[in-house]
């Protein structure tokens, strides 16, 4: 897994120099600047200092002075105009710009937006007939949707009625035979084409009456150009920067009421935004009515504001249960499918929500690095939304696709479908072999990418506020992202939720989110790095730096210590065969080569397994160069994607279904070792023929009833001392402290020889790890099977 800098060829230290001293930033500044691919003065002159002046004649819209004219016609006559949006916050806001300008000139028009589940996204037969009987309009507009309705539009006219579509998606094959305001219309003057639903809503009211009256919307165009994830460079980014730079009382005040509930600043952050204000707003259309967040708005009653908002925070709430629930359904379903043969995730399951699908879908692209589709049932079809991963177009997949899909529309990124039960099986099979025939499995190979290279003791409070003039932060202009080589540390899991880390190192505390299974790997002392992005937190007055950190991993050759090697190698004996005989293939150390040689795929399927650290290096030495290992591990699986893994004394918490092979490198304590791995994987298991198992770890245990006795005798004290550690090596280091003379192996030998006796109850919980006594009865020891097994292998020796 690699950490890999961006690289660009304008990044010289002579236009580096050159935009330090013409523009007076910080070197971190320039250098970022140039690989975002600013070269030219201008260019970074622009981007240092959006301008309004430079926000483009919203003329040079193709059809422009069309829709001027009709729009026109309708308010001088007063004519019926509805405005057909869309769910989410982009189509929520550019409903409202038009409505609202509408309003200011006397116009009293309508608004129609989808309910999710029942109406479905955009122009639909069902949506159409229902505002035409509803509202009997004579113009119909629509805002960020409508471009794919050619056969919706065409209907609409049938009955008298005029069109406009106003839209910012990509124009399929076939477009509605109607005036257009879309940049991304083939042939389009306007010179850029990635403005959101709201910014083309904003460039019509430009256009209909003048600039000065158009920038009254831009706060919330600002909003709407985050929340939609647009690039923000050119227009978006000077809508952003001087729409979210105005005072709160520039935004609506239903806006203004939701920023002070969530306790946000006096000037919102494109951050604000994305993550708090945004899924707010956004949780209504999910939940179902999207009309409560345009509503907030529109309403100028504090009462009615308060109960929206309630109303809101309430959708929120209901809606990250339900993303939860979908989540843990997604990784329970993919724990039996074994990933190292799968390019796409394609899930579908009755009762899944289909408002939140879209989130876990790109979570799950995330955590997985595979396009994933999520569906579920309605009205007898399955819907749902897809999410792709960096370079991959996943319109173009449905489009090759569309013989079996209802329907489907949307972005390179993301996208939505719809599709016949009986139709999933072959959309999966079909697109994986699409994905396997068009992006070679190199595409797969996981990096990730980082700005800069910083060291954590030359992180400091005026180098990170520098970076503030790149703001606002958002697509194609992400926040910068640093790379940190680190040895020493301190990790503690969260209080609040020990799924999530803190990591102090010297001059920054690192937050690490739904990372606990890194907290064994950075607790080790040795080399990791990790990318992280950086800042500066203002807490009560008092400036400190801070970080999130993004991804995180150790060096090819961990430095742990063979207590804890040995340890975890003793485990094995804790384990039951349950009656079954070990499945495996011996190998010699001759034919290791030819069966790594032999994996069907390059980057996935092949788990190598070392319990000596000796082994580890080994065969790094003699194998790395010519087989391709991806992910260097100590003890967790950090990642859940079957990539080819070298892995120190994995703990058998993991999850080994991922894997086609899984190769270990040393000879095991027991056959039950080996019927774990064929229970608990579909993999072929491989034995080395030659080599015993390891007896180093037991020269560190002492099988005397005295020995046990003390241990024993500590549990018993630091029971009533309620000790909770993140694992069993936390809680053996925890009571350390206080008993010297204690050792690892000795420590888990005695854990699970009293775990079988029934004298303790271990909790072992993910970040709460505890021991409880049970008994305090005399009992022999040889009762436990664990405890005879130690006692055979060492007698042996």
């Amino acid at each position: 897994m690699e950490l890999k800098k961006i690289q660009s060829e304008n990044c010289t230290e002579k236009n580096i120099s050159h935009i330090v001293d013409k523009f007076g930033v910080s070197r971190d500044v320039a250098e970022i600047l140039l690989l975002r691919g600013f070269l030219k003065d201008d260019e970074v002159s622009k981007f240092l200092h959006p301008s309004i002046s430079d926000m483009h004649d919203p003329y040079l819209f193709n059809e422009m002075d069309v829709v001027v004219k009709r729009i026109r016609q309708a308010i001088q006559n007063k004519e019926s105009v509805l405005i057909f949006g869309d769910y989410d916050v982009d189509g929520i806001t550019s409903s409202y710009i038009l409505l609202d300008y509408f309003r200011s000139v006397g116009l009293s028009a309508n608004t129609f937006l989808p309910n999710r589940y029942s109406d479905g996204y955009g122009l639909t037969r069902d949506a159409v007939e229902y505002v035409l009987n509803t509202y009997q309009p004579n113009l119909i507009i629509t805002v960020d949707c409508g471009i794919s309705g050619y056969t919706e539009v065409e209907y609409i006219k049938s009955k008298g009625v005029d069109v406009i579509v106003t839209d910012h998606h990509d124009c399929p094959e076939i477009l509605p035979k109607c005036p257009i305001i879309d940049a991304k219309l083939p042939n389009q003057r306007y010179p850029f084409s990635e403005l959101c639903g709201a910014g083309v809503a904003l460039k019509v009211v430009e256009a209909l009456a003048g600039r000065d009256t158009a920038l009254k919307y831009l706060p919330v165009c600002a909003i709407a150009t985050v929340s939609d994830i647009v690039p923000l460079v050119d227009e978006n980014r000077i809508i952003v920067a001087h729409g979210l730079d105005k005072p709160m009382s520039a935004f609506p005040d239903g806006i203004v009421a939701l920023a002070k509930e969530l306790k946000l600043g006096a000037k919102l952050t494109s951050q604000d935004v994305s993550f708090k204000l945004a899924p707010k707003l956004n949780a209504a259309g999910r939940m179902g009515d999207a009309n409560h967040s345009l509503k907030l708005y529109l309403e100028r009653d504090k009462n009615e504001i308060r109960k929206i908002i309630t109303q809101l925070l309430e959708y929120n709430i209901e809606r990250q249960e339900l993303c939860n629930v979908v989540y843990a359904d997604c990784v329970a379903e993919l724990k039996n499918t074994n990933l190292a043969n799968q390019k796409v995730i394609v899930l579908a399951k009755k009762g899944w929500s289909i408002g939140i699908l879209g989130i876990v879908a790109a979570r799950l692209a995330e955590e997985y690095n595979r396009p994933t589709f999520l569906l579920g049932e309605e009205g007898g079809l399955y819907k749902g939304s897809c999410r792709s991963i960096e370079g991959m177009n996943i319109h173009s997949l449905l489009s090759k696709l569309s013989d079996i899909l209802t329907s489907f529309g949307g972005h390179t990124m993301a996208a939505g479908l719809t599709i016949a039960y009986d139709k999933i099986d072959e959309f999966r099979k079909r697109l994986n072999e699409l994905v396997r025939e068009q992006y070679p499995e190199e595409f797969f190979a996981p990096y990730y990418n980082y700005d800069l290279d910083i060291e954590p003791d030359e992180i400091n409070i005026e180098r990170l506020k520098a970076l503030e003039v790149l703001e606002p932060y958002g697509c194609q202009n992400p926040t910068p992202v640093f790379k940190l080589n680190f040895d020493k540390s301190t990790v503690s899991p969260m209080k609040s939720n020990p799924m999530h880390l803190t990591i102090q190192l010297k001059n920054v505390n690192l937050l690490a989110f739904n990372s606990s299974e890194y907290f064994n790997m950075v607790s080790q002392s040795g080399e990791k790095e990790c990318i992280a992005e950086l800042w500066v937190d203002i807490f009560r007055g008092n400036a400190s730096c801070k970080g999130i950190v993004k991804r995180m991993q150790i060096s090819a050759s961990p430095n742990v210590g063979a207590d804890r090697i040995g340890g975890e190698y003793i485990k094995q004996l804790a384990l039951s065969s349950q009656g079954k005989h070990p499945v495996f293939t011996p190998y010699n150390k001759q034919e290791l080569a030819k069966i790594l040689d032999d994996s069907e795929s390059k980057l996935y399927g092949t788990l190598v397994i070392a319990n000596t650290l000796q082994s580890y290096k080994d065969f790094i030495e003699q194998y790395s160069k010519n087989f391709h290992i991806v992910c260097y591990e100590y003890l967790n699986l950090t990642n859940n994607n079957g990539y080819n893994t070298l892995c120190l004394c994995p703990s058998l918490d993991n999850d080994f279904k991922n894997f086609n092979k899984i190769i270990l490198l040393d000879g095991v304590l027991d056959e039950a070792y080996l019927v774990y791995f064929n229970i608990n994987s579909r993999a072929r298991v491989y034995l080395p023929n030659a080599k015993p198992f390891i007896y180093s770890p037991f020269a560190s245990i002492d099988l005397s009833r005295k020995t046990f006795g003390v241990y024993f005798n500590i549990f018993k004290k630091t029971s009533r001392m309620n000790i909770i550690a993140f694992d069993d090596f936390n809680y053996f280091n925890k009571i350390k402290r206080s008993y010297h003379n204690l050792n690892y192996v000795q420590f888990v030998a005695c854990i699970e020889t009293f775990k079988q006796l029934d004298l303790i109850d271990v909790i072992d919980e993910i970040g709460n790890y505890t021991i409880k006594m049970k008994s305090s009865a005399s009992t022999q020891l040889t009762k436990s099977q664990f405890y005879n097994k130690l006692e055979l292998i060492m007698k042996s020796y």
